[in-house]
């Protein structure tokens, strides 16, 4: 029989731990309109602040900032 492997259990855990934490915070979502490349952004996971600059994903009708140090999603901005 496998014994589980203690730091995956622990990898999981810290897994359900982002997960229940990045669904009570979502991304904050915007209009392009009220959108500025200078504005800065904090991250509440892990207390990064920047400006988006260089930490923006492009999408069909849309774009998302994310933190680089942790990956959360901290702002969607709608073109429509």
């Amino acid at each position: 029989m496998n014994q589980p492997n203690p730091q995956e259990e622990r990898g999981r855990k810290d897994l359900d731990i982002q997960g229940y934490f990045r669904s009570r915070h979502p991304a904050k979502t915007i209009d392009y309109s009220s959108y500025n490349e200078n504005m800065i952004l904090e991250c509440s996971f892990c207390d990064w602040k920047g400006t988006p600059e260089g930490h923006i994903e492009y999408y069909d009708g849309l774009f998302d900032v994310s933190c680089p140090n942790c990956d959360k999603m901290l702002l969607i901005v709608t073109y429509s």
